[in-house]
Formats: structure tokens, C-alpha cells, sequence
């Protein structure tokens, strides 16, 4: 479970959703905003929709799979940045390692880990 600084409300949807920037992976896309705040808390959301899965089951493993994969990272991403992460259907059957590391390319691509050594 992602702690509640650092999950993203509702009211962010939006302007987010509006966003250009836009990272793609074969098991999710995730739209990235840098924000301009005076509290420097990285916040993320997850949306994993009926397209996926229609049975609720398969949507929340994948959801908690998400969520324990992005708490891995979650010490070594930079802050001021919001995101949502929008499961593809790719994902369904994939496990925690393989979720990782395509976690962990599309952190690189989009330059927001801390570790300057995984970045090329």
C-alpha cells in the first residue's frame, strides 16, 4: 500500500491527464508531471481498468503487484513529480521481477531515479 503522501488525489486526474509527457511499456503507460511544489513528495496512481480483466480479482492482484513494485522504487525517485500508470493487458499474467524491472526501464527512459549509476 502506497502511504498516503504518496498517493495522488482525485482532483489531479485532470491536469495530469493533460499532460504531454507519456513514457510506454508493453505492460502499462505512464503519464509524468513535474510539479511545482513547496512539498517535494513524489505522488503516483494507479489505474487498472475493466478492459484488463473483468473479473475484480485479477484487477487488484495486479494493482497490488503494482503498488508493491512501485514501492521498491519509491526511496529512489526524484520528488516533485506526480504520475498515473495505466495498465495495459499485457500484464495480466506477469509476475512481481517482470513488473520490476519494466518499472525500472521506464523510470530510466524518463530520467526520475535518484541513482545516477542506473541512469545511462
Amino acid at each position: 500500500m502506497l502511504s498516503s503522501k504518496h498517493r495522488l488525489p482525485g482532483n489531479s486526474f485532470p491536469a495530469l491527464l493533460k499532460s504531454k509527457i507519456n513514457y510506454q511499456h508493453v505492460f502499462f503507460n505512464i503519464k509524468l508531471k513535474k510539479r511545482l511544489s513547496p512539498k517535494p513528495v513524489f505522488r503516483a496512481a494507479i489505474v487498472v481498468s475493466t478492459k484488463i480483466s473483468k473479473q475484480a480479482v485479477v484487477r487488484n492482484r495486479i494493482k497490488r503487484l503494482l503498488r508493491q513494485a512501485l514501492n521498491f522504487y519509491l526511496p529512489s525517485l526524484q520528488s516533485n513529480h506526480d504520475f498515473l500508470l495505466f495498465a495495459k493487458p499485457a500484464i495480466r499474467n506477469k509476475s512481481l521481477t517482470q513488473i520490476k524491472s519494466a518499472l525500472q526501464s521506464v523510470f530510466i527512459r524518463a530520467k526520475i531515479l535518484k541513482n545516477e549509476k542506473n541512469n545511462p
